[in-house]
């Protein structure tokens, strides 16, 4: 543990604040996918609610079966859009992460260059402590970015095919019975 505390200060404030910025979107796709595994297990339930809360909605009005269809559609859409809520914070965290990785790689050079100026190339190791940071930040981004991406990406395909199930299994039990 220490090792990680270590590496953690190595990389200075940046890398504890990947570190925060991972933890958050850590614990956000653990409770997306339970959200979305669930909500998969239970297909037919959900499309038994939409179609029974599309019913309320509807309730008398007249419409034509293309209208009733098309607002059958958006009733679903409505609902995986709702699926869709949280899933941006991944692609913020995703699209950060390596953002926050090349400020710390920046300073880090920076702060490299500025002890060669000051003592010259005499002593290499003077100047290692500024490349190290940059290293450290850069890694780090990229670790707490791609599986964000990866996740984000996953989640969106998931939430696709689930729509694309409750659209086709609302619209056989609307309309077929």
């Amino acid at each position: 543990m220490s090792a990680v505390i270590q590496f953690l200060n190595s990389g200075g404030s940046i890398t504890w604040m990947l570190l925060i910025i991972n933890v958050i979107g850590v614990s956000m796709i653990g409770q997306k996918f339970w959200e979305l595994f669930r909500i998969n297990g239970h297909l037919s339930d959900k499309t038994n609610e939409l179609v029974e809360s599309f019913k309320v909605e509807v309730g008398n009005k007249q419409a034509s079966e293309e209208m009733k269809l098309a607002l059958l559609k958006d009733h679903v859409s409505r609902f995986t859009v709702d699926l869709e809520k949280g899933t941006n914070t991944l692609k913020i965290i995703a699209t950060t992460g390596p953002l926050l990785g090349l400020l710390g790689t920046v300073i880090g050079i920076l702060e490299a260059f500025m002890v060669i100026s000051k003592t010259g190339m005499d002593d290499p190791s003077m100047f290692a402590n500024g490349i190290s940071y940059a290293l450290i930040t850069t890694v780090s981004g990229l670790v707490v970015a791609i599986p964000h991406l990866v996740a984000y990406n996953y989640a969106i395909g998931f939430i696709d095919a689930i729509g694309v199930k409750l659209e086709q299994s609302a619209v056989k039990k609307y309309f077929l019975g």
